[in-house]
């Protein structure tokens, strides 16, 4: 399931990334989601999700989201 699929308060884990584009993935891992990494779905606002990354907080766009695979912890 991808990331956009999770309710807010759920946690989850990065399993991968599904369909993104060379530019996509540079953006994902620069904005720090990798592989293996946990975080937890804060908030969601209309296309917008709030993530919560270890010791930060990222606003992603549902398009964006789309491409984060992930599993529930």
């Amino acid at each position: 399931m991808n990331i956009s699929a999770l309710s807010p308060g759920e946690e989850f884990m990065i399993k991968g990334f599904a369909n993104a584009k060379d530019g996509v993935m540079k953006r994902l891992h620069a904005m720090g989601l990798r592989e293996g990494r946990r975080g937890k779905v804060l908030l969601k606002n209309g296309r917008a999700l709030l993530i919560k990354l270890d010791n930060f907080r990222l606003i992603i766009d549902e398009d964006v989201a789309s491409h984060i695979e992930v599993s529930n912890n």
